[in-house]
């Protein structure tokens, strides 16, 4: 029997007096945009920056055309270093990156095609790419590990790293290889700065293939029906036995759901819309806020609710509220931003080609108004809830993996 959700959630995620998110997409170049904004100001990052070697967007100063890894790795980190300095304590940071083959031939002059259609074409005359390892060349046709060197890079820098989710993208287009398997995937690491921080695990968790009633879980909850001996004296001792119980009665999960684990298989968004060819799902950026951007922080010291044993501590300010800020330092087509204000959340985007971040404010001030058009739909209970998945993303027909190919590892940037 399917596990029955409660309709009320253990979570700060709960409706929020319907207010138009708040945006500002800056144009210019990542770093200098971020040396703006002040210290510990953003509740949660979510961002994919552009891969090494991969696309000449065609714009002064950008990111993955240098001549060396190194030298991308050093630009990057530039970035993260302002990132780590506007991020809050409590907050938290996804960084999708995917991997390049290291090709000395590219950068001799050559053309290379893009992915999607209408003429694409990237010239690299004018790079040459050299050795990609700072200690040794790495072999022609080799994975150059990219992700993870930028991952090193920030663990070396001060930064947690407390997770590393699969991207799994079914259905992937056939690469013209006849010697390595196709690339599918792409790795999502979840960084934070310290090791309390925000993270709300319910707002995300998937429904129970199996299980019991939350009717049944009550029940056997009920302390009165075990003998005092069996229970034991201590709180630990007392969840131990509960737990050994259900257990032993075929009963296992958690009523809310489950934890929904590291491996997402998610198909890119197909909006034809939508021109900038290196965009990341929608749903893979819901996953990243619903579980890393509260809903609501203090207005006075900007902190959001922390989970402590007894469920959510709000601090002791006795403030008003204000919506949890998103940063996106590589915004691309808006992606990030546009999720942020379908969940009400404010947010920051910063894109180097004005194009870009044009179509960016078209599209984040078109989900900051359908944010307020759904307003009777989310207050039409007086209750506290948890968002449905399919409210916050705009009421969207389906939110799940669609059965498109998706595109290589390695063709977006955000």
């Amino acid at each position: 029997m399917d596990a029955e959700v409660p309709p009320v959630l253990p979570s700060p995620q709960v409706t929020p007096a319907i207010h138009k998110p708040k945006f500002r997409i800056e144009c210019g170049d990542a770093t200098t945009m971020l040396q703006k904004e002040p210290d510990n100001s953003i509740d949660c990052v979510v961002t994919s920056p552009p891969y090494f070697a991969l696309r000449d967007y065609h714009v002064a100063g950008q990111i993955g055309l240098e001549r060396t890894l190194h030298h991308y790795l050093n630009r990057l980190m530039l970035v993260m270093s302002e990132v780590q300095r506007v991020l809050k304590p409590t907050g938290t940071f996804w960084l999708n990156m995917g991997d390049a083959y290291y090709n000395p031939t590219v950068g001799t002059g050559g053309k290379r095609k893009g992915k999607k259609s209408g003429d694409i074409t990237h010239h690299y005359a004018d790079i040459q790419f050299e050795s990609t390892n700072i200690y040794a060349p790495v072999p022609r046709k080799s994975l150059m590990g990219v992700p993870w060197r930028v991952a090193l890079a920030m663990l070396d820098h001060g930064w947690t790293l407390r997770n590393v989710a699969v991207w799994a993208k079914p259905n992937p287009l056939p690469h013209p290889v006849i010697d390595r398997l196709t690339a599918s995937w792409e790795p999502v690491f979840l960084f934070t700065k310290s090791d309390r921080y925000y993270f709300d695990l319910d707002a995300i968790r998937l429904k129970q293939l199996s299980g019991m009633s939350t009717a049944a879980w009550d029940d056997l909850d009920n302390r009165t029906s075990f003998g005092t001996e069996e229970m034991g004296d201590t709180p630990a001792s007392r969840t131990h036995a509960i737990r050994k119980r259900k257990h032993a009665k075929g009963y296992t999960g958690n009523p809310l759901g489950k934890n929904p684990g590291d491996v997402w298989v998610i198909s890119p968004d197909t909006d034809d819309d939508d021109e900038h060819f290196a965009s990341f799902p929608e749903f893979l950026v819901s996953i990243c806020l619903k579980a890393g951007c509260p809903t609501e922080v203090c207005e006075v010291c900007k902190l959001p609710p922390i989970r402590g044993r007894d469920g959510w501590n709000w601090c002791k300010c006795n403030a008003g509220r204000q919506p949890g800020i998103v940063l996106d330092p590589f915004v691309g087509s808006g992606t990030t931003c546009a999720v942020a204000a379908k969940l009400g959340l404010d947010s920051v985007g910063i894109d180097l080609n004005p194009k870009d971040a044009a179509h960016a404010i078209e599209r984040v001030e078109e989900a900051a108004t359908a944010r307020i058009k759904l307003a009777p739909t989310l207050q039409e209970s007086n209750k506290p809830r948890q968002l449905t998945l399919l409210e916050l993303l705009d009421a969207a027909p389906e939110v799940k993996p669609s059965d498109v190919p998706s595109t290589e590892a390695g063709d977006h940037s955000g």
